[in-house]
């Protein structure tokens, strides 16, 4: 297939995606998205962070691998745009949150607040792009089979969130305070996350060129 990006084709991938993963997309947002939420509207921005940053990574464990059942189930689409629609449905867990509590502070307060401070925004962003890689890593059935796979997949991505939480934790003196960083740290920590999505394509791209591989060969 031509790997070009076309919007009618993108669009019609994207209904259908959310349409098989609603159950699961509706929980996580319930769980997640709802409670960072109502942490923002509270003033209660540590669990802003933590509840937005684990849901993040979860969502990430339900990429939508090429060898899982479901890849026969939606419309054919190019990589760039399986990866689109992924990286918008993470996206929107903190794009929504951020959007609701903008529209509820008050004149006194700045916008990036209660849990939406730079701070904090690149630290999920660190969050989201370390826990795709580890959700897309090439663990086969053939190598370790089918539950140890999930099961790696799993512990190595919330190792990677709690470990980023245990940093905030630190760095904000158990989360009592917004952290205080240099200006130099934020580009760092922006830095760091977008060469995580980088290579969380990269990724992304080899798995599905692998499984195109491996289905030519058997069908040879």
């Amino acid at each position: 297939m031509n790997q070009t990006f076309n919007l009618k084709r993108f669009f019609k991938y994207v209904a259908s995606y959310l349409w098989l993963n609603k159950w699961y997309l509706t929980i996580t947002a319930l769980l997640f998205m709802v409670s960072g939420t109502l942490f923002s509207l509270f003033n209660e921005a540590p669990g802003v962070l933590m509840t937005l940053s684990l849901g993040i990574a979860i969502v990430a464990l339900r990429t939508n691998l090429p060898d899982g059942p479901q890849r026969h189930l939606l419309p054919e689409s190019t990589v760039i745009e399986k990866f689109v629609t992924e990286s918008l449905i993470k996206i929107a867990f903190v794009a929504i949150p951020f959007a609701i509590h903008t529209a509820f502070i008050d004149g006194s307060q700045s916008l990036f607040t209660d849990g939406f401070q730079i701070e904090y925004l690149t630290l999920i962003w660190v969050v989201m792009w370390a826990a795709t890689p580890f959700a897309t890593v090439n663990f086969t059935k053939k190598d370790i089979g089918s539950t140890a796979a999930r099961f790696c997949r799993a512990i190595m991505t919330l190792n990677v969130v709690f470990a980023t939480l245990n940093l905030a934790q630190i760095t904000t003196h158990a989360l009592d305070s917004v952290p205080d960083y240099p200006a130099l740290v934020n580009w760092l920590l922006l830095t760091v996350g977008t060469a995580l999505f980088v290579l969380s394509y990269y990724l992304f791209k080899k798995r599905f060129d692998d499984y195109k591989k491996s289905d030519k060969i058997n069908e040879d």
